[in-house]
């Protein structure tokens, strides 16, 4: 039976980048998974996803945020490849809501530069928007997209050059403490190991601990629409836009050729059992909830369908990440529930996981993400 040091269990945008880092500390590692990068099980399939520093969901994913953006950076220089792309966010709220309270809060905590814009500076600034009586809007210059289908294949590619092992087509079925060893048995073999991330998205709950949150699968579509006029376009500034609405939080990209504007709902979409099963047909009520969406908030936008894309989170109750040892065996980690908010996080999270299973500890903070949180309810 063949030993590792460690062993990545479902290399996803995450996993991914932890078998990276793993890979760059020069030891033996072996990454499963039974798809091929890029797949679209899970919740990083898609080109582009928004990354973006006065984080709304909580100020503690802020320090996290500020050493993704680092590494990012890094990451661009070693791989010659462009990966970021800063336009700017613009998010639109009611004083009163979770978007615009959030960020002023994390804005406030950690010293981050917003900028509050009435409705004329925002006519001024951004004519292809708009902002009701009762909302209010913040842009964020050091905000934008990431390119993640690209950063994901190439955090593979960086990975095998640094010698990890890579198994695609692999399932991982089980794993059992055998002494001082961890054996895990996948579809074609048992391999040995003293350190195992559990990276599997959905398929995780049948290896965790008992009181690990209920996750709930949901299929989310990203549909885009053609870009009308200079409005919505990365050549005249037009930003990354995420609004907060009575119908729900809906987000948006910058035209990009060949398919525009970018558009998706981001509030939880239709729950699925499997990640497996749901169509990726377009749901005619999501394009209907997006159409009116831009009817009222980009009135200058033509509405012809150009391409859509299903993707499917995997979210805890609270929306936070998981991540953890388990708690009755130390080799044994945990990272799931990304709550389809988890890629921008993906170098950092590469970074400090492999720090703490090679090291015994991250030098950054994940507390606010451990399994404790569950078992205190």
């Amino acid at each position: 039976m063949e030993t590792f040091d460690c062993i990545v269990c479902g290399c996803g945008g995450v996993g991914s980048s932890v078998l990276y880092h793993l890979a760059r500390q020069k030891v033996k590692v072996l990454g499963l998974d039974p798809f091929p990068p890029g797949h679209r099980f899970g919740s990083t399939h898609g080109h582009t996803r928004v990354i973006r520093l006065a984080y709304m969901e909580h100020p503690d994913y802020v320090p996290l945020l500020k050493r993704a953006y680092d590494l990012w950076h890094e990451f661009e220089e070693e791989s010659g490849a462009s990966l970021y792309e800063e336009t700017g966010v613009l998010q639109v709220g009611p004083a009163d809501g979770s978007v615009i309270p959030g960020i002023l809060k994390s804005a406030e905590e950690h010293d981050l530069e917003v900028e509050q814009i009435d409705a004329e500076g925002l006519v001024e600034r951004f004519p292809g928007f708009v902002l009701e009586p009762k909302m209010k809007a913040i842009f964020e210059r050091r905000a934008g997209f990431l390119h993640a289908k690209r950063a994901w294949q190439l955090q593979t590619q960086l990975a095998q050059q640094e010698k990890a092992q890579l198994s695609i087509g692999e399932h991982f079925k089980t794993w059992t403490q055998e002494g001082k060893n961890i054996v895990v048995e996948t579809s074609q073999r048992k391999v040995a190991t003293s350190r195992l991330l559990l990276s599997l998205g959905p398929w995780i709950p049948r290896w965790a601990p008992s009181h690990f949150p209920r996750l709930t699968i949901t299929r989310q579509t990203s549909f885009w629409y053609c870009g009308h006029g200079p409005y919505y376009h990365m050549e005249a500034e037009a930003p990354v836009f995420l609004y907060e609405t009575p119908e729900g939080v809906f987000y948006g990209l910058p035209h990009q050729e060949p398919w525009g504007v970018k558009v998706a709902r981001h509030s939880l979409g239709t729950p699925i059992q499997h990640p497996q099963e749901a169509e990726n047909s377009v749901d005619p009520e999501e394009e209907s909830q997006v159409r009116s969406f831009l009817k009222r908030y980009l009135p200058k936008m033509d509405h012809t369908l150009r391409r859509h894309e299903v993707c499917r989170y995997t979210n805890t109750p609270d929306g936070h990440f998981v991540i953890d040892q388990h708690p009755e065996a130390a080799g044994v980690f945990f990272l799931a529930g990304l709550s389809g908010h988890g890629f921008k996080f993906a170098p950092v999270l590469g970074e400090q996981i492999s720090l703490w299973m090679l090291e015994g500890r991250p030098k950054l903070s994940l507390d606010f993400l451990s399994l404790r949180r569950f078992s205190q309810v």
